[in-house]
């Protein structure tokens, strides 16, 4: 068996996930005929380690040397996708601690019954729900995605900057609070 260690120290975090993606490509790779018997990784010494059946050949190291020098474990597309999912789950999670979720479709009927029987100042009370969840989509979730999808490279894509505190900063003050109990005691 012949070992072929490689520094992971240039890996984003979560070099597990790397170490997989990366094995799959060495896998792949036509150039290299010789069967991977093992891939491990040392924590002390930072290094991923392929372990092979046998010696690999002249050839097979220099493909081998340059899938880990050229690898990427995260694609700016792929970059893209993962923080617009954050940012995602930061929003939806921000709104879900003010409105459950599960509260949902009470909201929905007691904004119905507000319509259908007239009760405008109901209807106005709970609409305030609506436009608050939608200035968080419109002015906090649509414009950081927009600026994550736009950039050019990964430093762009990962300077566009969200949290739950900022979300929270900026969409606090807005909340208009409302209560199923308030709501049902507006009799207008």
């Amino acid at each position: 068996m012949a070992s072929y260690p490689y520094d992971w120290t240039d890996f984003p975090a979560g070099e597990t996930l790397c170490c997989e993606k990366l094995t799959a490509r060495v896998e792949a790779e036509a150039a290299i005929t010789t069967e991977i018997d093992a891939v491990s990784t040392d924590g002390e010494a930072e290094t991923v380690i392929f372990d092979f059946a046998d010696t690999l050949s002249g050839s097979e190291v220099t493909a081998l040397d340059a899938l880990v020098a050229g690898y990427e474990c995260e694609t700016l597309a792929e970059l893209k996708l993962r923080l617009v999912s954050e940012l995602d789950t930061i929003t939806r999670e921000y709104m879900t601690s003010r409105y459950p979720s599960h509260d949902l479709d009470l909201w929905n009927g007691i904004l119905t019954d507000a319509v259908a029987n007239g009760l405008t100042n109901r209807a106005a009370y709970v609409g305030g729900i609506l436009s608050w969840a939608m200035s968080l989509s419109v002015g906090y979730f649509d414009p950081k995605k927009a600026a994550i999808n736009a950039a050019a490279d990964k430093a762009a894509a990962e300077a566009v900057t969200f949290s739950a505190d900022d979300c929270a900063s900026t969409f606090d003050p807005t909340d208009p609070g409302a209560t199923i109990a308030a709501a049902l005691a507006i009799e207008d």
